[in-house]
């Protein structure tokens, strides 16, 4: 799937991203023991540092008239590691000189990323003498790295591998790690100066995503609401006229609609984890509300001003219709997934006086919704054959003798 694409975001619970550099016959393990861990991450592996510096991206700078550049999600959910860290054999040996200069280039790759050196010790030698703790200590100011962040874990061999207490404390400190990574970015993405509302909605999808990472679902939730707002807002302004709305039409409508989906996804997906009970009838029908007004805002929104010609018009009513079917789905799916009965009584009002509502918790009418989207698109795209042919006919009458 294409970086530009958010849709697989939503295939997954949001998790951390880890990176296992050095080693690589241990990262099986430690790939096994992240997986049974809480929040299940994603872990990257590199068999060497340069492995690493070879696959992080080159950074870009901010696109002013996008909300949310291009491959910025992709980047830190798949590419750039909440935190990573190096394996490096540990015995009489080991080089400080080249552990160090590892960790520097993975330092200089990585940027803010989370550093963490794991030494690994075969067991059958004996616990480390104060002349191997000062080693220890002399590579640690050598890397420039706080206590915290350098383990020694023993392995077994050959061929080594982790026992089950130095795999555990390996995963539960690298989270901690990445999850303090996810804060001290959320902090950095500071509001904005300008008013723009795409500037305001790029912020509080930064601060939405990273609090996820980071496992906090009430201020993730938070932050997607307010973008959404910023959202709503540029739409309204750009309807309007005066300078503002000039400021608002230079966003590309399908920026919009691609970001807005994305909130709107998340706040709904976020209110259907609410428990059983009046609070979670109470969630239920927000999300109810929230997808309603995301069709309606932007039903009519098939292209931007200026008017374009019959061609162009018919073109992008074509991609509207599809992207509204597309909203449809994915909202049916969201139904199936979560409790009916529940789900039923918040699309009724919660009382049996609005029984007659109950069809709107169906999966069946957003299917059907989407349906007809589909018609709609497939007669956009007779529309479109049909001018085809005639410009065709047209450039072969002028070419005819």
């Amino acid at each position: 799937m294409s970086s530009d694409c958010l849709d697989d975001y939503h295939a997954a619970p949001p998790s951390p991203l880890l990176a296992l550099v050095g080693m690589p016959h241990l990262h099986g393990a430690l790939q096994a023991a992240a997986a049974a861990a809480e929040p299940k991450p994603r872990v990257l592996s590199f068999a060497s540092d340069g492995a690493y510096v070879e696959a992080q991206p080159v950074p870009s700078g901010e696109a002013a008239n996008l909300v949310l550049k291009p491959g910025w999600l992709h980047k830190h959910t798949h590419c750039i590691a909440g935190a990573a860290a190096l394996l490096a054999s540990w015995d009489d040996s080991t080089s400080a000189t080249g552990v160090a200069a590892q960790i520097g280039a993975i330092r200089n790759a990585s940027g803010r990323s989370r550093l963490l050196l794991v030494l690994v010790q075969a067991s059958g030698e004996a616990s480390p003498a104060p002349p191997s703790e000062e080693r220890i200590a002399a590579l640690r100011r050598a890397c420039d790295l706080e206590p915290r962040s350098l383990l020694v874990v023993s392995a077994d061999g050959p061929p080594p591998s982790l026992d089950a207490a130095s795999l555990a404390r390996g995963v539960k400190v690298l989270l901690e790690a990445a999850a303090a990574y996810y804060r001290d970015e959320a902090r950095r993405a500071r509001p904005p100066k300008a008013t723009a509302p795409q500037l305001a909605a790029r912020h509080h999808t930064k601060r939405a995503v990273f609090a996820e990472l980071s496992h906090e679902p009430v201020l993730a939730q938070r932050h997607w609401q307010l973008a959404a707002e910023q959202l709503r807002e540029l739409v309204r302004l750009a309807a309007g006229s005066g300078a503002e709305a000039d400021v608002a039409s230079s966003v590309p409508l399908h920026e919009v609609k691609r970001v807005a989906e994305l909130a709107v996804r998340r706040i709904c997906a976020h209110g259907m984890t609410a428990p059983q009970g009046a609070a979670a009838a109470s969630r239920h029908a927000e999300v109810f509300d929230v997808f309603r007004r995301h069709v309606r805002l932007f039903q009519p929104l098939a292209q931007q001003p200026p008017p374009v010609d019959a061609r162009g018009a018919a073109a992008a009513g074509h991609v509207h219709s599809g992207w509204m079917g597309k909203q449809h789905r994915w909202f049916a799916k969201l139904l199936e997934e979560s409790d009916a009965p529940a789900v039923a009584a918040a699309a009724a009002g919660g009382g049996s006086a609005a029984e007659g509502s109950a069809h709107f918790a169906e999966p069946g009418f957003y299917y059907q919704a989407a349906a007809s989207c589909a018609l709609q698109r497939r007669r956009f795209a007779e529309v479109l054959s049909g001018l085809d042919a005639a410009a065709a006919g047209a450039a072969a009458a002028e070419a005819a003798p």
